[in-house]
Formats: structure tokens, sequence, C-alpha cells
């Protein structure tokens, strides 16, 4: 039978933290390449390029959680065992 040890609440905020800090460095990077584009683009091109701005965020923000944290619980539950 699995145990694990409840995390407290400063482990959970420092957790929480780490993750919005790698979430905000990945859209800071979509953002200045997106940036970059926009120096070059016509009026037309960098509605796209807006586009793709909400799109890279979007994954980031949801994909983070649902790639990221789901394989470091599985190695989490790899580690215990």
């Amino acid at each position: 039978m699995l145990e694990f040890r409840l995390a407290g609440i400063g482990s959970r905020f420092v957790a929480l933290a780490i993750d919005t800090l790698i979430q905000g460095v990945g859209v800071l990077v979509v953002l200045a390449e997106l940036l970059h584009w926009f120096d070059w683009m016509s009026r037309r091109a960098s509605i796209w390029a807006a586009v793709l701005l909400w799109l890279g965020v979007f994954l980031i923000e949801s994909g983070y959680f649902a790639f990221v944290r789901s394989d470091l619980e599985r190695a989490d539950v790899r580690q215990a065992s």
C-alpha cells in the first residue's frame, strides 16, 4: 500500500510560485519572439502574430499542468514504490 506524506501550506506555495515562474518565462519567450516578428510584418500578418501569441499563451498555461506536472507526479509515484 502506498503512503504519502501531505504537503504543508509552505511547500505548496513554493511549488506554485516555481510553476508560475516557469510559465511566466515561457510566456515572455513567446512574446519576445512574436515582437521580433512584428518588426518586419505587414498589418495583416501582425494580426496573425497576435493570434499566435494568444495560442502560445493558452498552450503554455494549460499544457504546463497537463504534461509537466503529471510527469513529475508519475515520477514521484515510481520513486516511492
